[in-house]
């Protein structure tokens, strides 16, 4: 969608009757957030959740679907993008030939925090085509302020995702143009990179320098203590990936563990002792993950979608302990405990 003037930007993009509605938004935009810390991997990490039925809030969606998710966005990019998976973005990496493959994980420090509104402005800018630069710089400085939040892009916006990618899309594009060069395969998923080649040049500094490089002129850096080299296979967030794509070891064992209690409980009547037993172990513990019936049977529906998405065509052995897997999560959801 091309927007060719202001008014074009207020009635179609944010759909708004007048230029009250959106200095109301602005005026108002520190009290339609509240602040909330979340327990995440063992860390708090603080966020900003945008009530959804502010006026703030509304403009962000209208601008969003009416807008922004228009943008393309590199189709090596998954995080963010609708019909793309975690899964999805290991995927390009899975080793396919006999020879050694090696494998490197870089992380962006503070991804959403990087985010100025300099930078957004400068992104948005080519995708603005309007003769009268005023009106242009405006527009620009309008959608700055409607997505940001003490200058930076807060998580928990209905827009922060998808404007970390189309910033991000220029570092995208020429960090791939590198990895063409070398034929090293590159994906992203949020403020994580995933580089892999049959050349063992990648586990050399002269990526991490150049992706380095390319992140500090955007004013982003890396975290290094979240950086993982490795040879023939790696592991993310409860995936392997190798010959194909599994569930680790620890995955394995988390799921399991959940089943045996069910199972081994299956004739007592009092589910809030089962969750307790649940919840009492492993990194459950200090979260206190399931609060209700309700809560476990989702989160065995989702797993059991999960498992069924990653059945393989070339691993007898694989297979069959994932339809094992899933058979076990079906009994435990169609009884009751």
């Amino acid at each position: 969608m091309i927007i060719y003037s202001k008014e074009f930007f207020d009635n179609n993009i944010l759909k708004i009757s007048n230029e009250i509605d959106y200095i109301n938004a602005i005026q108002t935009k520190e009290s339609s957030y509240t602040h909330k810390s979340i327990l995440k991997k063992n860390r708090l990490r603080n966020i900003e959740v945008i009530d959804r039925d502010s006026l703030l809030a509304k403009m962000q969606i209208n601008l969003k679907d009416n807008f922004l998710n228009i943008i393309p966005i590199p189709n090596f990019v998954y995080g963010f993008v609708k019909g793309k998976s975690y899964k999805d973005y290991l995927i390009p990496h899975i080793k396919n030939i006999s020879k050694n493959k090696y494998y490197i994980r870089l992380d962006i420090g503070n991804f959403f925090d990087s985010v100025t509104v300099e930078l957004i402005k400068d992104a948005l800018s080519e995708y603005l085509s309007l003769n009268d630069k005023k009106e242009k710089d405006q527009i620009i400085l309008n959608i700055a302020d409607l997505v940001t939040l003490d200058g930076k892009l807060p998580q928990g916006a209905i827009t922060s995702p998808v404007i970390s990618n189309i910033v991000f899309r220029r570092l995208d594009l020429r960090i791939k143009k590198y990895c063409d060069q070398l034929n090293i395969t590159y994906t992203r998923y949020a403020d994580d990179m995933l580089f892999s080649s049959y050349d063992n040049i990648l586990l050399k500094n002269n990526l991490i320098n150049l992706v380095r490089a390319v992140l500090n002129d955007y004013g982003f850096e890396l975290n290094f203590d979240k950086t993982i080299r490795t040879k023939n296979f790696i592991s993310l967030n409860g995936f392997v990936v190798s010959d194909n794509l599994s569930l680790s070891r620890k995955k394995l064992i988390e799921i399991k563990r959940i089943l045996f209690i069910l199972e081994k409980n299956k004739k007592n009547k009092n589910p809030l002792k089962i969750l307790e037993e649940i919840n009492s172990f492993g990194k459950y513990k200090k979260r206190n993950k399931f609060t209700s019936e309700e809560a476990l049977h989702d989160y065995l529906a989702g797993y059991r979608s999960f498992l069924i998405s990653l059945l393989p065509d070339n691993d007898d052995l694989w297979k069959v302990k994932c339809i094992s897997t899933i058979n076990r999560i079906e009994k435990v959801i169609s009884g009751s405990f």
